[in-house]
């Protein structure tokens, strides 16, 4: 009985994989995930692009100007030409861009590979400059201009805000201030571990700092992932120079080709293994395979069940979910959710909450704790708010002034309202518990917010189910590496030991859900669609269509009906394919066409 739940829980947390269409984006060659979700992607047509998740596609800089045959009415995306020019916006030009970060002013980094540069674009104005590089192909260590890369490939932010950079069978340091240095390898190819310039790597591609501040790097030729702290010492995590499929630890697993890797908030490993069309997590020195087969394809679904077509690029998104970027697929990601974390690192924390001086924001944190004490003590209120029989002494002012749903009950004489012997107005308001009005009541007095599950997420719903292009490749554009040419099936439950406390969170959350929206609690309904948003996966999405189409507002049954019509494949693979499931998900179509 403990084997068969043991491989229930592990079927469950199989990685799912979708894929995302992106009109417009064309061939994408790095990304790059923002905190707030918005993703920046460089492409092949020489462009950095921001894509947020509400909102349209846009160019930040760069620009593909079109070289094609007289015979052709459009330039194909492999014919788009680059160019180098430092300028603001669509006037600068890029070779090529392969990889992507974020330094600590918020400034863009980009990798212009064709170029052999490290270029940045800054926050304000996307003004377009080079910091380390000329154009030239090297290995000269140096300041700005009088420094030279040699086919770079991808970057990332060191603890102490230096940049790091996998350059021609070396790794590279890049100083905020342009000074650059080589941290290891001695720029010829080769397989050995050592201090600074006595360890070689073969053409070491995608880069990711681990949670102790380390670097690890995809030694795409050597088939191996290698670690190389700060002070320039290298030694091998996995593999042992010689490709192969092989799950195991150490030296004993196999890759082929690993292009790029990324590390979760938790120290999870995911390498985007491009000669074997997989996705394989590192945990310690132990190497799995989380999705993907022997087989190229581009099938969706669960674990080995899902099909890659050489994935080059991966990374992780605000909601823990990886984005892998395959050769040549234009304007597609893929999606897979695997139960990781976000990253540590995604760019600046925004300082709004930092904008008021220590005293002011003392004095706004004593006016909430004033206004909660009212909350707290009726003896001033004007007015008692009557909601399953418990009544809520409240003040008509405060109520009016952050609701348009009092506002307007208030100034309408409180047609509901009757006025006792002695006391103050009394008002019964009905269509929600007592227990959600009163998180209501609070946040419009104090703004405070309930945390997590109790704001409008889907609990623990959960669903058992039974059942860098060519990196590397030399001889690509600009000589550079880049492009060369048993559980039980069914519905969502909720299962675990704490059913009964996650199905209250649950129930509790949606019941505050509706009362922010039926008494237009502004701040408290923009916090329940965060969370609810946050909320949607392919475990979860059909459980909050249907409550969201039977209670939820409209704003909530549009995000579910979103969800479930672009995901709607990859959801029946989560689900299940017995007819008890398919008749179910037909119903919950039928509702997405209803809207």
């Amino acid at each position: 009985m403990e084997g068969a739940r043991k491989r229930q829980r592990a079927r469950g947390l199989e990685a799912v994989v979708t894929t995302d269409t992106i009109s417009g984006m064309g061939l994408p060659n790095g990304i790059f995930v923002l905190a707030d979700g918005t993703r920046l992607v460089t492409t092949e047509q020489h462009t950095l692009l921001q894509i947020p998740l509400s909102g349209r596609l846009a160019t930040i800089a760069g620009y593909a100007d079109a070289e094609k045959d007289e015979d052709e009415e459009e330039a194909e995306v492999g014919n788009m030409v680059g160019g180098f020019l430092d300028a603001r916006g669509t006037r600068a030009r890029f070779n090529i861009p392969y990889g992507i970060t974020v330094d600590r002013a918020g400034s863009v980094v980009v990798v212009d590979g064709g170029n052999h540069a490290l270029r940045t674009v800054s926050k304000a104005g996307a003004i377009v400059s080079t910091l380390a590089g000329n154009g030239e192909a090297g290995s000269v260590d140096g300041q700005g201009a009088d420094a030279t890369l040699n086919d770079p490939c991808d970057v990332v932010l060191a603890s102490n805000g230096d940049l790091l950079v996998s350059d021609d069978h070396a790794i590279r340091v890049v100083t905020p201030g342009g000074a650059v240095r080589t941290l290891a390898g001695s720029g010829q190819a080769g397989f050995a571990d050592g201090q600074g310039a006595a360890a070689c790597f073969n053409t070491p591609t995608g880069l990711a700092l681990d949670t102790d501040g380390s670097l690890l790097v995809a030694d795409f030729r050597n088939h191996a992932i290698r670690r190389v702290t700060m002070a320039g010492a290298v030694s091998t995590v996995v593999g042992n120079g010689e490709p192969g499929f092989a799950d195991g630890s150490g030296a004993a697993a196999r890759f082929s080709n690993p292009a790029d890797i990324v590390v979760d908030g938790k120290g999870t490993i995911v390498v985007a293994d491009q000669g074997n069309n997989r996705l394989r997590k590192i945990v310690g020195d132990q190497v799995t395979t989380l999705a993907g087969s022997s087989e190229a394809g581009r099938a969706d679904g669960t674990g080995a069940g899902a099909c890659f077509d050489c994935p080059v690029v991966v990374a992780l998104d605000e909601r823990g979910r990886l984005l892998v970027i395959e050769m040549n697929r234009i304007d597609t990601l893929r999606v897979v959710e695997a139960s990781l974390a976000p990253p540590l690192w995604m760019g600046p924390v925004e300082e709004a909450a930092a904008v008021l001086p220590d005293e002011a924001m003392l004095s706004v944190l004593a006016l909430t704790q004033n206004y909660g004490k009212l909350v707290e003590n009726g003896e001033l209120a004007d007015v008692v708010l009557v909601v399953e029989g418990q009544r809520f002494p409240a003040h008509r002012a405060v109520l009016a002034a952050q609701s348009e749903y009092f506002r307007g009950l208030f100034l309408s004489g409180m047609q509901e309202a009757r006025r006792e012997s002695s006391g103050p107005r009394e008002v019964k308001l009905g269509g929600v518990s007592a227990a959600a009005f009163g998180v209501l009541l609070r946040n419009l007095y104090t703004a405070e917010v309930p945390a997590g599950e109790d704001a409008g997420g889907a609990g623990a719903a959960t669903c058992t189910n039974g059942g860098k292009d060519g990196k590397g490749g030399k001889g690509g554009k600009g000589g550079g590496k880049g492009k060369g040419g048993a559980g039980s099936k069914g519905a969502a439950t909720i299962k675990g030991g704490e059913d009964g406390e996650a199905a209250r969170r649950q129930a509790m959350a949606r019941e505050v859900f509706k009362a922010a929206d039926l008494f237009q609690a502004e701040g408290l309904l923009k916090h329940c669609l965060e969370t609810f948003c946050l909320s949607l996966t392919l475990r979860t999405a059909v459980e909050c269509l249907v409550w969201a189409h039977l209670h939820g507002p409209l704003q909530a049954r549009t995000l579910a009906a979103d969800y479930v019509a672009r995901h709607f494949k990859a959801i029946q693979v989560c689900l299940g394919d017995c007819p008890s499931v398919s008749i179910y998900l037909s119903l919950c179509l039928c509702l997405v066409d209803t809207l």
